[in-house]
């Protein structure tokens, strides 16, 4: 009796949040706070650097 005709139920194209493609991803550490301060500073100057190099690429 099943009927596979049936158009309800499960995934539709196009239903849901888009994807937003290329995104970090979330982490969990324990740190001290003079740890967790050190570690923003570098990733901030880290991701400074990656930016700046990125726009000196020629297309």
């Amino acid at each position: 009796m099943e009927n596979k005709e049936r158009t309800w139920g499960g995934a539709r194209e196009g239903a849901g949040r888009p994807k937003l493609g290329k995104t970090s991803k979330m982490r969990s550490l324990r740190m001290t706070d003079e740890e967790y301060d050190l570690v923003r500073q570098w990733l901030k100057e880290y991701r400074a650097k990656q930016k700046k190099s990125s726009e000196n690429v020629a297309f």
